[in-house]
């Protein structure tokens, strides 16, 4: 995990990207010009993970237990299938 500023988006720009946050933050980022740029961004390969509000594969992803491993594979496999059409 990592704090990345708008002026080091480029950093970004990889084969595929995933979000985990709250939905502010993920909302904010989709708002963003220079985000919105990226050519990951703009060909469809982010997954956006929220770790506030149920089903919570954000969390399941970011503070993972035995538990919750098979949950966040389960919420989480069908998006990065998405990103894999995508690209």
């Amino acid at each position: 995990m990592a704090t990345v500023s708008a002026e080091e988006f480029t950093l970004l720009d990889v084969d595929r990207l995933a979000w985990t946050s709250d939905p502010d933050t993920i909302q904010a980022l989709r708002d963003d010009p220079m985000y919105n740029r990226l050519d990951v961004v703009r060909s469809g390969r982010v997954g956006y993970f929220d770790y506030t509000t149920p089903p919570l594969p954000g969390a399941a992803i970011s503070f993972n237990t035995v538990l919750s491993i098979p949950y966040a594979l389960d919420q989480v496999v069908p998006e990065l299938e998405k990103m894999d059409a995508n690209g």
